[in-house]
């Protein structure tokens, strides 16, 4: 019997290489009996990037239809990217608007295109709901008990009691999201509390959702950062490169590179040379210079008191700054944006 997969993703021509890597992943552990469809909400992919995407074909056959934005909606949230985070690509918020982009679909599975897949996704895109609107995996700050961010974060958002996600994937029940407008609440959420978001778009769904998810195994959302991999008991699925450097680049220094570039060798794009591995690069990474210009660094600061009375001036500053910065986070947690919200909008 056919399984019929329907996977959504968000990406603009800056990141088409990693959109085909992901997609020839998927393609690449899918079974016989495996149809796909894959919606890509375009942020401004070329023609000749699109018929790269369609030559994986050739991999595993599947569908693909490219979903144009209109240009007031696109606006509007280039305007709360601007509000909020501007480090970000305007494609992470496309997201918010799928519910309203496929009327038709009732269940979608969204993943970043950062991510390669090992596995089949049978298992997952099966999964059962239990009756929320969306599943997925725990955030790796979540796993992560030295990390003090993710407390100030959950803070902050008043989700102290809550698990946060990583909205990389999400396993989607697109009709109850719908009829409880769910998408289009957090994009006014984002709007109301632009100035406190960290992490954009994933902040506002884990508020609006706090109450209505089911999470996941880690293994259907695994960061590639070293630092949480001794908390990770089973092997990925899903792979996350989630660090700002790509595994595409020579400086990258997370896991699972050469996952990534297996698969990028199956694709148009096989042929890519990382712009960062330059001889310099090369040197520092072979040889340990950064190492050595760091025990230079401490040698200086030991045998001279100029740069000690420099570092204490420094110290008291960052202190200062850091008691400021407590007394800010305790005045909002007091009154958190979430209930300030349904207060202020009478949205429930």
């Amino acid at each position: 019997m056919e399984t019929h997969i329907k996977i959504i993703l968000a990406t603009d021509d800056g990141f088409a290489m990693h959109t085909a890597c992901l997609l020839v992943s998927i393609l690449k552990n899918a079974e016989a009996h495996q149809a796909f469809t894959f919606y890509v909400l375009d942020g401004g992919l070329k023609p000749e990037s699109k018929a790269k995407l369609e030559s994986l074909k050739s991999v595993h056959d599947f569908e693909i239809h490219y979903l144009l934005i209109d240009s007031t909606l696109m606006e509007k949230l280039a305007g709360l990217r601007e509000q909020t985070d501007a480090r970000w690509g305007i494609y992470t918020f496309l997201r918010l608007l799928i519910p309203e982009l496929l009327p038709d679909e009732d269940r979608l599975l969204y993943l970043d295109v950062d991510m390669i897949v090992r596995g089949s996704l049978e298992e997952l895109w099966n999964m059962d709901l239990e009756g929320k609107s969306i599943a997925a995996s725990l955030d790796s700050s979540e796993l992560y008990p030295e990390l003090s961010l993710r407390d100030w974060r959950k803070a902050i958002l008043g989700l102290s009691k809550s698990q946060m996600f990583n909205a990389g994937m999400l396993l989607m029940d697109l009709k109850k999201i719908r009829e409880e407008n769910a998408f289009q609440t957090t994009i006014h959420w984002l709007e109301h509390f632009a100035d406190i978001v960290l992490f954009v778009d994933q902040d506002g769904l884990n508020v609006i959702f706090r109450d209505d998810k089911k999470i996941l195994s880690p293994i259907w959302n695994m960061s590639s950062e070293p630092q949480f991999a001794k908390y990770f008991t089973e092997p990925p699925v899903i792979i996350h490169y989630c660090m700002k450097k790509k595994p595409s680049l020579y400086q990258y220094e997370g896991l699972y590179k050469e996952e990534y570039w297996k698969y990028l060798r199956m694709t148009p794009w096989k042929d890519f040379r990382s712009p960062d591995r330059t001889w310099k690069n090369i040197l520092r990474k072979r040889l340990g210079i950064t190492w050595l210009i760091q025990r230079i660094t401490e040698w200086a600061i030991q045998h001279n008191p100029w740069m000690q009375e420099t570092l204490k001036d420094y110290d008291l500053q960052r202190e200062d700054a850091l008691r400021l910065r407590q007394k800010i986070r305790e005045m909002k947690a007091k009154n958190t944006p979430w209930e300030r919200y349904f207060e202020e909008t009478g949205n429930s």
